[in-house]
C-alpha cells in the first residue's frame, strides 16, 4: 500500500452543471416553498394598484433568496487524500472511518461515514477515479452501479 499517495479533488459542482445538486425530498420541499412564496407575493403585487414597488423590482427582490440558495450549492469545496487519510472541511478522516463509496447510474459518487453522507462528486471530476482506486486499495467497500 502506498502511504505517500497524495491527490486533491473537487467536491460537488454547480447545480447548473447538473451533478452537484442532489434533489432530496427536503431540498425539493424548500424549493417548492420558495416558489410558492414568490408566486403569492407576485399575485399580491399584481392586485395592489397603488403599490410603491414596481412588480419587476419585487420579482428581483423575491428571487434573491432563490439565487442565494443556488449559489450556496454551487460553491465547490476541495478534499484531499494524503496516504491513508482523507481531509475535508478541516476534518481528517482515517480510511477506517469511511464506511462505503457508492456510484450511481448517473455517475455521482457518494462517500459515507458514520451513517451519513460525507461528500459527493461526479466521476467526470478530476481525480474521481483516483479516489475510487484509493478506496479499493484501502478495502473501503465500493458499490459501483454505473452501467
Amino acid at each position: 500500500m502506498n502511504d505517500t499517495e497524495h491527490f486533491e479533488f473537487r467536491v460537488g459542482s454547480s447545480p447548473l452543471y447538473g451533478k452537484g445538486m442532489v434533489f432530496t425530498k427536503k431540498r425539493v420541499y424548500i424549493m417548492l416553498v420558495i416558489c410558492a412564496a414568490l408566486a403569492a407575493a407576485l399575485y399580491a403585487a399584481a392586485k395592489l394598484e397603488d403599490s410603491p414597488i414596481e412588480p419587476w423590482v419585487l420579482c428581483l427582490i423575491l428571487l434573491l433568496p432563490v439565487l442565494m440558495y443556488i449559489s450556496r450549492r454551487a460553491v465547490l469545496k476541495t478534499a484531499q487524500v494524503d496516504g491513508q487519510r482523507l481531509t475535508y472541511r478541516n476534518c481528517v478522516y482515517d480510511f477506517t472511518e469511511l464506511e462505503r463509496i457508492e456510484t450511481d447510474a448517473s455517475g455521482d459518487i457518494t462517500l459515507y461515514t458514520g451513517g451519513r453522507v460525507l461528500l459527493r462528486l461526479s466521476v467526470t471530476d478530476t481525480n474521481a477515479e483516483k479516489l475510487l482506486d484509493w478506496a479499493a486499495k484501502n478495502k473501503i467497500p465500493v458499490l459501483d452501479r454505473r452501467s
